[in-house]
C-alpha cells in the first residue's frame, strides 16, 4: 500500500489552509491509489484558547474540493481530524474520503486532551468536543487499518483492541505540543507499533501556528518491529510531505516471530 504522509502548520484561515493543501499536492508526482494522510487539525486550528472553534459539516465547500481533488487524481484521502458539527454536537473527527469522491465515514476521538503541563500549557478539549465512544476500522486496498487521534495514543487499550482484530495498520493524525512531543512522541508510537504488530502511520502538524505556539512535528510511519521507516524532521510554514510504501509481508513475518496473539492472556 502506497501511503502519502502529509505534515502541516495549520492556521485559524479555513481558506488558507484548504489552498496549502490543494498547491501543495498538484505540485507533487501523487500517485494513483495513494492514501494521503493528513494531521489533526488539518482544516482549522484556532489561534488561542479564547477563540471560538469553527466547525465543518460534510457538505461543506472545504470539504468538497477535496472530494473533488480525490475524484480527479484517483486517491484516497484520510483527513486526519477536523472540528465536525454533528446533530447539535462538536467531535474531533476523522474523515475518510474515497475515490470516487464519497465520505466513507468518521472516527470521533475518543481521548480528549484534558492537561495541565506545569510551567507550559493548560488545555481542555472537552469545553469544545464531545468525546467519541467507538473504535473505527476501515479497509483499503486489501488493508485492515485501525483509527486513532493524537491524544488516543497514550491509551494503549484502544490499540490492544485492534490488535486483537488483527488490524494491519492503525492511523495517528496529531497535533502534539512541542514539549510533549520531544519527549513522548516517538516512544509512543514506537511502542504502539511493537504491542500491536501493525504498522503506526503518525502525520502531525509541525512548526510554530500563527506567531504563538509551537507544535513537534516529526511526522512519521513505525513498522510492526517498531523500526522508523519514514520521517519528516523539518519545520515550514507550507505543507511538506514523505512517500512510502508499506509492505504487508513484514506484519506476517514479525508475528510469526513473536506470536502475541498466542500468548497473550486475560488479566484478572
Amino acid at each position: 500500500m502506497l501511503i502519502r504522509l502529509v505534515q502541516m502548520c495549520t492556521t485559524n484561515s479555513k481558506t488558507k489552509n484548504i489552498n496549502n493543501i490543494i498547491d501543495h499536492l498538484n505540485s507533487q508526482n501523487v500517485s494513483i491509489g495513494e492514501m494521503i494522510c493528513f494531521p489533526e487539525n488539518s482544516l482549522f486550528l484556532r489561534a488561542t484558547r479564547k477563540d471560538p472553534v469553527e466547525t465543518f459539516t460534510l457538505n461543506d465547500p472545504e470539504i468538497g474540493l477535496l472530494k473533488d481533488w480525490c475524484v480527479n487524481k484517483q486517491v484516497f484521502m484520510h483527513l486526519g481530524a477536523i472540528p465536525l458539527a454533528i446533530d447539535n454536537k462538536v467531535y474531533n473527527a476523522s474523515v475518510r474520503i474515497s475515490m470516487d469522491g464519497k465520505i466513507e465515514s468518521q472516527y470521533k476521538k475518543i481521548h480528549l486532551f484534558d492537561v495541565d503541563v506545569e510551567g507550559q500549557v493548560s488545555i481542555r478539549e472537552s469545553d469544545t468536543y464531545t468525546a467519541g465512544t467507538k473504535e473505527s476500522i476501515f479497509t483499503y486496498d486489501g488493508w485492515k487499518i485501525g483509527e486513532s487521534i493524537c491524544y488516543d495514543l497514550r491509551f494503549p487499550a484502544l490499540y490492544l483492541s485492534y490488535a486483537q482484530k488483527e488490524v494491519d495498520a492503525i492511523m495517528v493524525p496529531s497535533s502534539f505540543l512541542h514539549v510533549t512531543g520531544k519527549a513522548h512522541w516517538e516512544v509512543l508510537l514506537r511502542a504502539r507499533a511493537i504491542e500491536t504488530q501493525s504498522y503506526i502511520i503518525a502525520p502531525a502538524q509541525g512548526g510554530v501556528h500563527m506567531g504563538l505556539h509551537r507544535t513537534w512535528g516529526h511526522s512519521m510511519v513505525v513498522d510492526p518491529w517498531g523500526e522508523i521507516i519514514a520521517e519528516i524532521k523539518t519545520e515550514t510554514d507550507l505543507p511538506q510531505s514523505v512517500v512510502v510504501e508499506l509492505d504487508k509481508s513484514k506484519i506476517e513475518s514479525v508475528r510469526k516471530q513473536i506470536p502475541l496473539r498466542l500468548h497473550r492472556k486475560p488479566i484478572v
